[in-house]
């Protein structure tokens, strides 16, 4: 929903004062999703991984353009995507649990993060190979 309203809103906001170039989001990009790859190698080999194909957590998503993201993503991680619920703020809510780690799809800590117990849930940006990877990345950007 951001990518396909928020994104072109605020684009078009900002249009008006000086040119807007937009890129494809994060997630599109074969460099970040080679990246998330290596992490999930490296999850899948962690003690407690059940040397299967690690979870991506993600926030749900609806709709045909997101099902083919998502397919898209666990074809070129060799993760599986999970929808995990969290946008909820409700402090009675007990912690989620996994049985094995399980990689966040979130660049900075929030709910989701919050509430995951027992895993390596760290942000995506809190992962030093990521970090750098995206650093070295909008660097190159014009």
């Amino acid at each position: 929903g951001h990518v396909r309203h928020d994104v072109p809103a605020i684009a078009a906001h900002w249009r008006r004062w000086l040119p807007v170039q937009r890129l494809p989001f994060l997630g599109a990009w074969p460099s970040w999703q080679q990246a998330l790859r290596v992490e999930l190698q490296a999850l899948n080999g962690s003690p407690g991984a059940d040397q299967g194909r690690p979870p991506l957590l993600h926030h749900p998503l609806a709709g045909v353009l997101a099902e083919r993201y998502l397919g898209c993503l666990e074809q070129v991680t060799g993760g599986r995507t999970v929808a995990t619920a969290y946008s909820d703020a409700c402090p009675e809510e007990p912690p989620l649990s996994f049985a094995a780690p399980a990689l966040p799809l979130v660049l900075a800590a929030n709910r989701l993060t919050d509430r995951l117990e027992g895993i390596n849930a760290v942000p995506l940006l809190q992962r030093p190979a990521l970090r750098a990877m995206l650093l070295d990345a909008l660097e190159a950007l014009p």
